[in-house]
């Protein structure tokens, strides 16, 4: 293996993109005085409880179906 670190920069790269691309929407709506992603959520929360479940829906089978057949190779 050329790299031992190579595993943490995908995650890493992830990470980073899904907070910039939460941030940029969250810092246009508190500057201009809308709703904020969190204050979506609540209202969504509120008027239809099943939202909170149907996104841990889509988060665990999208983990599921990336991370099932993960197996690291083992180094001999």
């Amino acid at each position: 293996m050329k790299n031992k670190w190579l595993w943490i920069y995908w995650p890493a790269a992830l990470i980073f993109i899904a907070l910039v691309i939460f941030a940029i929407p969250e810092y246009i709506a508190i500057s201009q005085g809308g709703p904020s992603f969190s204050f979506f959520m609540w209202t969504m929360s509120s008027k239809w409880p099943l939202w909170t479940f149907f996104w841990g829906m889509l988060v665990g089978g999208l983990a599921v179906h990336f991370l099932w057949h993960w197996m690291p190779k083992k180094e001999e």
